[in-house]
């Protein structure tokens, strides 16, 4: 704490004050390039977190050929007998089925129990081991017909459904796979104790097992056997739900592309792009404020909140106004949707080659900056229902190695070359912001060692500099105008004295 100006009387701290703000304006400029380039960074995390989620998220998504190559499988003739599911792995292409009968399940029916038997009987002097398909199933004297059934259940490895029914005091038990299992198809049943099976009147005189039997069915012509009711035929999940009857009709299955789906991606690839690249061109096309600069806190100290905000809206925007990194990126993106495709040869041996206009898919207006326009859809479900291939080669093609094992860009589709430009730009952004090549969270920590990084660490070895420098100039002052104050208190003392001694 200083205490001044009681000789002299003046404002000693205001004096020092105004003096000081003359040479704090170095400073004051080097805060405000600080924050400049912080609200910078900040910008470049922004855009960085949308390019990561358009590359890994959403392209890496699209560039599986189980995307764009969705199929669908439809069943005509005989629809109740076969229902079909396409999948992934599908492949297109029809199927003739015939159900000659259903898999079943092995079963085995046990006798009713004595009449005073519930699902709360204890076990007793029964306990012992019951051994269902091979697997031992340890059944105590606490346990109760319910528990028991609950253990059956439980074991995964005993493939069986325990059910007991307190109104009949019967107990079964069904196979959880259909079709022939074990040597004869039938659930084996056995215990340790000749206690066991008898009371549960699961005993061969008591009870009745069926064995399971497999699916028959005619597949195209040929007949075959399924052990389950749903089976996988060229990747199509097949399901029989009854006997085909004599003299009706086949199943036919039917797997194609699914165009709706397919069309309902392509929409949403555009959505996306265009999306990405008005943020890229607002960002790049920004108008920047000269004029307003960073706020120091001396002068947010005058300003109303509200006042701030505006400021500081003005003093963000154009930050990136013209940008290299995010100019080069709206090239390469615009490049990669206008650049046609080689989809494959001819039988001549020339190049086949296909543009987003050869699917109806056009970059609109001039002024619109390189949006995507899906101008005439009929001709996408079109080109999708005569040329699949191509259609998905034109998006999802990974290229073709030339001889020196190379792949050249006009080989790649148009999903591959966004992918790896994409990441060219990311790398360049982590060069110089320090952003993550990987992660679209914006709260993940900075590299430190990027060019602004570094220009940041730069400014605030320079900033403290400053900051000592103008400590040490205020303590001159302070120094100085102290001993102004004892030379006038010197004074005033010698004048005193002289009055005093004169007057005398």
């Amino acid at each position: 704490m200083r205490i001044s100006g009681f000789a002299s009387g003046m404002d000693i701290d205001a004096m020092v004050k105004e003096l000081m703000q003359a040479h704090r304006k170095p400073l004051d400029k080097l805060t405000q390039q600080k924050q400049t380039i912080e609200w910078q960074r900040e910008k470049y995390r922004e855009i960085n977190s949308k390019l990561v989620d358009f590359r890994n998220n959403k392209l890496f998504n699209l560039n599986m050929n189980s995307t764009l190559g969705a199929l669908k499988s439809t069943v005509s003739g005989n629809t109740a007998a076969v229902s079909a599911k396409a999948v992934s792995g599908s492949m297109a292409g029809s199927l003739e089925i015939r159900v000659g009968s259903l898999a079943t399940a092995a079963r085995i029916s046990g006798g009713s129990m004595d009449a005073d038997v519930t699902a709360e009987t204890v076990i007793g002097d029964k306990a012992g081991k019951l051994i269902v398909n091979d697997v031992e199933i340890e059944i105590s004297s606490e346990d109760t017909i319910q528990s028991v059934v609950n253990k059956i259940n439980s074991n995964k490895d005993a493939k069986v459904t325990a059910f007991f029914d307190s109104q009949t005091g019967r107990m079964s038990l069904v196979s959880k796979e259909t079709g022939a299992i074990n040597d004869d198809g039938k659930i084996k049943l056995s215990d340790d104790n000749n206690k066991l099976v008898d009371f549960f009147k699961l005993n061969a005189g008591s009870s009745d097992s069926v064995a399971g039997t497999d699916a028959s069915v005619t597949i195209n012509g040929i007949e075959t056997t399924r052990s389950s009711n749903t089976f996988m035929v060229n990747g199509v999940e097949i399901t029989l739900h009854a006997p085909t009857p004599d003299g009706a009709q086949s199943s036919i299955v039917t797997t194609s592309m699914d165009t709706d789906k397919v069309v309902d991606t392509i929409k949403s690839f555009i959505d996306d792009y265009n999306s990405l690249l008005k943020l890229l061109n607002d960002t790049v096309e920004e108008k920047k404020y000269r004029d307003f600069q960073p706020l120091t806190s001396d002068q947010k100290k005058e300003l109303k909140e509200d006042d701030i905000k505006r400021w500081e809206e003005k003093a963000k925007s154009g930050l990136l106004r013209n940008d290299t990194i995010l100019k080069k990126m709206i090239t390469d993106l615009r490049l990669d949707i206008m650049s046609p495709v080689t989809i494959g040869k001819d039988a001549e041996g020339n190049d086949i080659k296909m543009i987003l206009d050869d699917i109806g898919i056009t970059t609109g207006r001039w002024e619109d900056k390189g949006k995507l326009v899906l101008k005439d859809e009929a001709k996408l479900r079109e080109m999708l229902e005569k040329n699949p291939e191509d259609v998905i080669a034109l998006f999802t093609s990974k290229g073709t190695p030339d001889a020196e094992g190379n792949t050249p860009k006009n080989t790649q589709g148009i999903f591959q070359k966004m992918y790896d430009d994409v990441k060219v730009t990311l790398d360049s952004l982590f060069d110089k912001a320090g952003t993550s090549r990987f992660s679209n969270t914006l709260d993940d920590p900075l590299n430190e060692e990027s060019i602004i990084g570094k220009e940041l660490k730069n400014l605030d070895k320079r900033i403290s500099d400053t900051n000592r420098k103008l400590l040490n100039l205020e303590n001159r002052y302070y120094r100085q105008f102290t001993a102004m104050e004892v030379a006038i208190n010197k004074f005033n003392a010698q004048s005193g004295f002289l009055m005093n001694a004169f007057g005398g």
